[in-house]
């Protein structure tokens, strides 16, 4: 009965030796007459091309089927002495991965790994169901983080300005007094005076006493 084999291709290794020092590892459940696990090792090119550099078929995933298939891997690119593998979430495999590397660290080599942003992002849709989710979060944090540097960066400016030990280049001092003069035509409306116009791709209004911290758009 077969239990695991374990095969690479002489061109495959060959090749791999001109390419970056990183493998993707990857298990596959086998479909159909004969059941088991495929597992495989790709690499990339420098026209980032795949490169399948070695393969495996075991029982099941497992630490100990993931560490035989690495240990055989690893025999067969030991001219690459600091390969980085990128690999997916499944505990086994992490497990696995983890033995290899402080194995290698023993013996004074380098040793890396990675995780697979497709499979994280995928689990990442999975589990909060909207793929749109991490733009929203990006653009309220890129948001409410230029407030802070805007409010932190005017409270610094209007303590500097009203110092008489700080002084400024003849340059910036121009600068700002021309500044100041043309701020002196303004009118500086309260909050209480509701709405104001934003221009941008289309006009839009927002109240000015929103305390919610993120402003409320509305055509």
């Amino acid at each position: 009965v077969l239990q695991r084999i374990c095969w690479a291709f002489g061109q495959s290794l060959q090749a791999f030796s001109a390419c970056r020092p990183v493998l993707c590892i990857k298990g596959t459940p086998l479909c159909g007459k004969y059941q088991g696990v495929l597992l495989t090792a790709v690499a990339l090119d420098a026209n980032n091309f795949s490169i399948p550099v070695a393969y495996a078929i075991v029982e099941c995933e497992t630490k100990e089927s993931w560490l035989w298939f690495l240990r055989n891997l690893e025999r067969a690119v030991v001219h690459q002495a600091d390969v980085c593998i990128i690999h997916d979430y499944k505990k086994e495999l992490i497990d696995a991965v983890e033995d290899l590397l402080n194995s290698r660290r023993r013996q004074g080599l380098k040793a890396e790994s990675r995780w697979c942003m497709e499979h994280l992002a995928e689990n990442f849709y999975a589990y909060f169901g909207d793929k749109n989710l991490p733009l929203s979060a990006m653009v309220e944090v890129t948001f409410l983080r230029l407030e802070e540097y805007f409010r932190n960066t005017g409270d610094a400016a209007n303590k500097a300005i009203g110092n008489p030990s700080v002084s400024f280049p003849e340059r910036v001092q121009d600068d700002m007094n021309s500044k100041m003069q043309k701020a002196e035509m303004h009118q500086v409306l309260g909050s209480e005076e509701a709405l104001f116009m934003q221009q941008a791709a289309a006009a839009s209004q927002a109240l000015l006493s929103c305390h919610c911290r993120l402003l409320s758009y509305w055509g």
